[in-house]
């Protein structure tokens, strides 16, 4: 597709989707500082169902999606679910910028896996193009001072792979939905159900960090990034 087919409002919209992706990243690396992982996904979650429910209503958008199919409402648990707690795991260990830079790989595994599951013909330029992206990002990765943060490369890693999974998936499914609103809604539903299961098993084991302990800038930080994710799922989706 060409990028004249796409409006202004479209390329603006996927423009701010990836500027709230970014600074969501470097807000959740303030709040994994204080708050554990398992423990921000589902305050992050919830922001972000809070967020989206009240822009759908301000619209005059019902919430129900009934032309969601139930399949693409559970996969919210790969996307943002599994995806994100991966992500949040990894973001511990690792820089803010090394996250990013880790999720530029997404499209790239979403080229790989549309060609083998989808059978979607890639051009031989294209091809190249993607390996000599991918060899710049692994000589990135290389770098000596990477040492002891492998682990969180390995996870964000996993996450990445879950949501370029759940981009093939949904493809299936996607073009048959009434509302993108009510499926990212749907989505984050499912996703927040999957982040309080985790919650509990958390709880349960006696693992994470006080909460009463987390400042009012963790607090802030965790709010504010899954408040951005609304925006990139809304625009990327």
């Amino acid at each position: 597709m060409s990028s004249s087919s796409f409006a202004p409002r479209d390329i603006l919209g996927l423009i701010l989707a990836a500027a709230c992706w970014g600074i969501g990243t470097v807000v959740s690396k303030r709040a994994v500082e204080e708050i554990a992982p398992l423990i921000l996904l589902p305050i992050q979650l919830a922001a972000s169902l809070a967020v989206l429910t009240a822009l759908m209503r301000s619209r005059g958008m019902s919430f129900r999606g009934a032309g969601v199919a139930p399949m693409l409402g559970r996969l919210g648990i790969l996307n943002p679910g599994i995806a994100y707690a991966l992500s949040l795991l990894g973001l511990v260990s690792i820089s803010a910028s090394l996250s990013v830079l880790i999720w530029a790989f997404e499209p790239l595994m979403i080229l790989a896996l549309a060609g083998l599951v989808l059978r979607e013909h890639i051009g031989p330029d294209f091809a190249i193009l993607s390996l000599v992206a991918i060899a710049g990002m692994v000589l990135v990765l290389y770098e000596p001072a990477m040492s002891g943060q492998w682990a969180g490369v390995a996870l964000t890693i996993a996450g990445v792979g879950c949501c370029a999974a759940y981009t093939v998936v949904a493809r299936r499914w996607i073009g048959t939905a009434d509302s993108t609103a009510q499926v990212v809604a749907t989505q984050q539903a499912y996703a927040l159900a999957f982040a309080l299961v985790l919650l509990v098993g958390v709880v349960f084991f006696g693992g994470g960090r006080d909460l009463a302990s987390a400042t009012p800038a963790a607090w802030l930080s965790a709010i504010g990034s899954g408040s951005s994710t609304t925006r990139r799922r809304t625009g990327s989706t």
